[in-house]
């Protein structure tokens, strides 16, 4: 629960920055897609 609300929180925000950086939201688009097989790796790294 915990990682949707700061998702929703951090999402929007970092789209902007990249429109306002690059003029397009595609570039964000990409990095959070990035994101995405990377938390995946990070959490079947994980130990408990």
């Amino acid at each position: 629960m915990t990682s949707l609300v700061v998702g929703s929180a951090i999402g929007p925000s970092l789209l902007a920055l990249f429109k306002d950086t690059f003029g397009s939201y595609q570039s964000g688009l990409y990095a959070c897609s990035l994101m995405i097989p990377i938390a995946i790796g990070l959490t079947l790294l994980a130990r408990e």
